[in-house]
């Protein structure tokens, strides 16, 4: 993976929770890559210290409209609220206090946030979907924004 700038972690229907959930290899974080976790990916960080995480009873599928909190590239071209959809099964409750929240839904505390330190950018709604208002607008500009790439 030496070389790559950006990489997309998606996620699934397991909990934090569960024996054998799925994992990143801390080493990912060391490559010098932007890196866009998404669906479980926030409930992961969300356990970091100072952090917190609700255990979901089950998968769900959600929609509502988020607001976003902090203008920047990553939703360079998208309104202050857009519609979204997401399907957790845990929910970030308190937001780690490295991470910077970008967007947020209600009642949920957070949507997209970042950790600048890191170049690593979460969000539990699911931009690849086509029921995610600006979806595709906020993944391309993940990889201009974080990956360093060009649009061609």
């Amino acid at each position: 993976m030496e070389g790559c700038r950006g990489i997309v972690i998606s996620g699934g229907p397991a909990s934090v929770y569960e024996d054998g959930s799925p994992q990143v290899d801390p080493a990912i974080f060391k490559l010098g890559a932007a890196v866009l976790g998404i669906c479980y990916r926030p409930a992961v960080d969300g356990l970091a210290p100072r952090g917190e995480v609700r255990k979901g009873p089950a998968r769900r599928i959600r929609a509502g409209m988020a607001r976003i909190e902090c203008r920047g590239p990553l939703f360079e071209g998208v309104s202050g609220r857009f519609f979204y959809l997401d399907e957790p099964r845990d929910t970030v409750t308190a937001v780690p206090p490295e991470f910077a929240v970008l967007a947020r839904p209600r009642p949920a505390p957070s949507l997209h946030m970042a950790d600048p330190a890191r170049r690593s950018t979460e969000s539990s709604s699911t931009p690849k979907s086509s029921h995610t208002e600006h979806g595709m607008e906020i993944l391309s500009n993940f990889l201009v924004w974080r990956g360093g790439c060009e649009r061609d």
